[in-house]
């Protein structure tokens, strides 16, 4: 955190005209930070509030902030909900069909600190996603049977992540190769350009290069 704080003062401290967006945890990392606290077969976490935010209205807001003049100034985005990070967990676990137990415990840390109700939520007048959790819980889960999987021309497989755009079309729908970042923008796959609607176009928030032939 200092050192996106760090970072952000150094924009702020330059010439160039700019717009930083901050964001709230992702539905799509609530994997992550219930394999952060899990302890055998429980997890352990914190019922403070967590409003966290559809990977699919991020994109649609950076793209806003892309694509209009720049603010000189932050635009806050979170979750159009309020929810216990213990209760999501929960949900989570369960909607995937995973064992595990969650354990509510205000002490419980995440990823190393004591969290409140203000620590992971948006603060005044935020521009809030339309996505809610049951509705992206809905739809992603279990994620084992939404996972696409496809092989390019080189005979190398991996998981698609055309799902999570709302797009049920494989990646390899013709165009350059590429690098491509897509879906949760956690997994960068050699592949070809897909033809997202203008919303996913994620070329305009990514800088992308040419591999080499």
């Amino acid at each position: 955190m200092r050192a996106k704080l760090a970072q952000e003062n150094l924009i702020k401290a330059s010439t160039i005209p700019y717009t930083i967006v901050r964001s709230t945890q992702f539905f799509e990392f609530l994997k992550g930070i219930a394999q952060s606290s899990t302890v055998g077969q429980t997890v352990r976490l914190s019922p403070a509030l967590l409003q966290p935010i559809a990977s699919d209205d991020v994109v649609a807001a950076l793209a806003d902030a892309t694509l209009g003049a720049p603010v000189n100034g932050t635009i806050e985005i979170a979750g159009p909900e309020q929810l216990p990070l213990d209760q999501l967990a929960r949900r989570y676990l369960r909607a995937n069909q995973d064992p595990r137990q969650v354990v509510g415990d205000a002490h419980a840390r995440y990823f190393g600190a004591e969290i409140n109700d203000q620590s992971l939520t948006a603060g005044d007048n935020p521009r809030l996603g339309s996505i809610r959790f049951e509705d992206w819980l809905g739809r992603s889960a279990p994620r084992q049977m939404r996972e696409l999987r496809c092989r390019n021309p080189c005979g190398l497989a991996w998981p698609c992540c055309s799902a999570s755009l709302g797009s049920q079309r494989h990646l390899h729908a013709g165009g350059a190769r590429e690098l491509v970042l897509c879906g949760t923008w956690r997994h960068v796959h050699r592949t070809f350009r897909p033809a997202f609607p203008p919303r996913h176009r994620l070329d305009l928030l990514v800088s992308r290069r040419r591999l080499l032939q």
